[in-house]
C-alpha cells in the first residue's frame, strides 16, 4: 500500500515542481506578456523557435536593397564585436540560479540566436531556437524573454564590411552551447 501511495505521490510533487507552463507543448501558438508576446512554433522534431511577434523580417535569405538574393557563402564567418564570456554573462545576470544550474554544463542541449542587422551591424530583431525539451527558455515568461532580448540587442553587434553597405539587412547565427556554461 505504501509503494502505490508512493507511486502515486512522485509525479503528482514533479508536477508541482514544474509551476510554470513548458511552452514548447503549445505549437504554433502565442504567449502573451506586458512587454511583449512570443510565438512558439515547433521547428523540427527536436527543436522549436521562440520569435517576438513584432518581428518583420522572418525570412532566412538576406537581400540586396535591389532585392536580388546575397549568397550565404558570404555570411560564413562573421566579425562579431563581442566575447563569448559577455555573452555568458548576460545569460547568468538574467537566470535565476536554480536555472544556471540546470543549464551549465549540459550537453547537447544548446540556445541559438538567430540575429537581423541594419546597416550599421547593430541587431534589431532576435530569433530564439531551443531544443524542445529545453529546462528554462520553454518555462521562461515572456516579459523575462524580452528582458534578455533587449540585453542581447545592446550586445550583439557585428562588423559590416564595405561592400556589405548595399544589404537590406546583415544576418547571422549566435550560438550559446550550454555544456560551455560554467
Amino acid at each position: 500500500m505504501k509503494l502505490l501511495l508512493l507511486l502515486f505521490l512522485i509525479p503528482v510533487l514533479k508536477v508541482s515542481e514544474l509551476n510554470q507552463p513548458l511552452y514548447s507543448s503549445i505549437s504554433n501558438d502565442t504567449i502573451m506578456g506586458k512587454q511583449a508576446s512570443y510565438c512558439y512554433m515547433k521547428d523540427t522534431r527536436i527543436t522549436t523557435i521562440i520569435r517576438n511577434v513584432n518581428n518583420v523580417d522572418t525570412s532566412e535569405h538576406v537581400y540586396f536593397d535591389n532585392g536580388e538574393v546575397v549568397s550565404w557563402a558570404r555570411f560564413v564567418a562573421r566579425p562579431i564585436k563581442f566575447t563569448q564570456e559577455e555573452l555568458h554573462s548576460v545569460f547568468r545576470k538574467n537566470l535565476t540560479d536554480s536555472e544556471w544550474d540546470c543549464i551549465k554544463g549540459k550537453v547537447g542541449f544548446f540556445l541559438q540566436i538567430w540575429v537581423v542587422a541594419d546597416k550599421k551591424g547593430n541587431p534589431v530583431e532576435l530569433e530564439f531556437t531551443v531544443r524542445n525539451t529545453d529546462p528554462v527558455f520553454l518555462k521562461m515568461t515572456p516579459d523575462r524573454l524580452f528582458q534578455i532580448e533587449q540585453e542581447l540587442k545592446q550586445l550583439l553587434k557585428t562588423e559590416i564590411a564595405e561592400d556589405e553597405h548595399d544589404i537590406k539587412n546583415v544576418k547571422h547565427i549566435v550560438m550559446v552551447s550550454y555544456q560551455d556554461l560554467k
